[in-house]
């Protein structure tokens, strides 16, 4: 932290952080001493500046902004606030609950036992979490709405085709603030549909009234009725084709934490994304399996091995490569290593430990 400090003397600088820093058990604490040192340096405020996270998927903003954080209603206002469910009660003819629910991570966690049923929308839960597949398995009814017949598509009861990105119009929010539309360039093909069309015809069947919007040029006047940060974006849009949303910072309350040391020693396993794991490689047709693992020649022999993280070991192939640090093991995230890797949840953000976990190394008898 105090190197972090010393590297960012400047007047003028920015603090950016990606998943490769959320994605740990003990990340609220990292981002914790992130903003201090912003805010130390005046950098919340210097315009020029920029802090904040750097989103993984397209309009991950937007969608927080809109409520899809289990303590929030749309525009960050908390489901224990009584004013703002009776806001939404008044707009919506439902009273929205009046405690935080669940958030990903711990959905699965209660798979089968809280929680009977889940709608997966575009995500392919069964490889992206560490033992996804068996957490899904648990449930008495999953249903997925997704472009391709991934893994946990395979795994529902009722799968709803989609529309892809450019099958469909709509806006989208991204970490700047910026709403910018996108139209559709091409029909849907087949029986696919737009989301609005997947939500609205499950609405219907399930007696819930007030969705039929039509477009989604229907549901702005919602939105800049009930978030104040996005009223005026819905004209912008049709002028200009994207709206800039202000955002202002107050008062900073700094509570600061000692850094938590290393839980164990390594070997460490390091995942990481390449281009051909992007999206758990469901939309490229890249072939499923087959766990590499890249290490330096002093951490282990090239060949095969046990990759063992105390959770059931999964065969891998262990190459050498002069890049990688002594005692780091690298793996490309997701198909093949998710189900050896043990559930490992944060108490205070029920964020998943995806980044590094110490890891053992057993001989195999098969070798390259």
């Amino acid at each position: 932290v105090e190197e972090a400090a010393r590297l960012l003397d400047v007047e003028r600088g920015s603090v950016l952080w990606g998943m490769g820093v959320t994605q740990h058990t003990g990340s609220k604490e990292t981002i914790r001493w992130l903003l201090a040192i912003a805010a130390l340096k005046g950098w919340l405020w210097r315009r020029g500046c920029v802090v904040g996270g750097v989103r993984g998927q397209s309009n991950v903003q937007g969608v927080n902004d809109m409520g899809v954080l289990p303590e929030f209603l749309p525009g960050y206002r908390r489901v224990e606030d009584p004013e703002a469910r009776r806001l939404f009660a008044e707009a919506w003819g439902v009273e929205p609950p009046g405690e935080p629910g669940l958030p990903e991570t711990r959905m699965l966690e209660e798979a089968g036992r809280s929680i009977h049923g889940l709608l997966v929308a575009g995500e392919n839960v069964a490889v992206s979490h560490p033992g996804g597949a068996r957490s899904l398995e648990r449930l008495e009814a999953l249903i997925v709405a997704d472009i391709v017949l991934s893994e946990t598509a395979e795994l529902a009861d009722v799968v709803f085709a989609a529309a892809g990105w450019g099958e469909k119009e709509g806006s989208a929010t991204n970490a700047e603030g910026r709403v910018q539309w996108s139209s559709a360039a091409l029909d849907p093909p087949g029986e696919a549909k737009p989301d609005l069309a997947v939500i609205a015809g499950l609405a219907e069947r399930l007696g819930v009234k007030g969705v039929s919007y039509g477009s989604p040029w229907g549901v702005h006047p919602e939105i800049e009725a009930l978030v104040p940060r996005y009223r005026g974006f819905s004209e912008a849009l049709r002028r200009e084709g994207s709206r800039l949303l202000p955002r202002r910072v107050g008062r900073v309350n700094l509570r600061l934490s000692k850094p938590r040391p290393p839980a164990a020693r390594g070997p460490w396993l390091v995942t990481i994304r390449e281009a051909t794991s992007y999206c758990t490689n469901a939309y490229r047709g890249v072939e499923r399996g087959g766990v590499v693992l890249r290490v330096s020649p002093s951490t282990a022999p090239e060949g095969y091995a046990v990759l063992d993280a105390g959770c059931g070991g999964v065969e891998a192939r262990v190459v050498h490569d002069e890049r990688v640090p002594e005692g780091v093991v690298l793996a490309a995230w997701h198909h093949g290593l998710n189900e050896a890797l043990p559930r490992m949840l944060d108490p205070e953000t029920g964020m998943a430990e995806l980044k590094a976990l110490p890891v053992r190394l057993l001989e195999h008898t098969r070798r390259l």
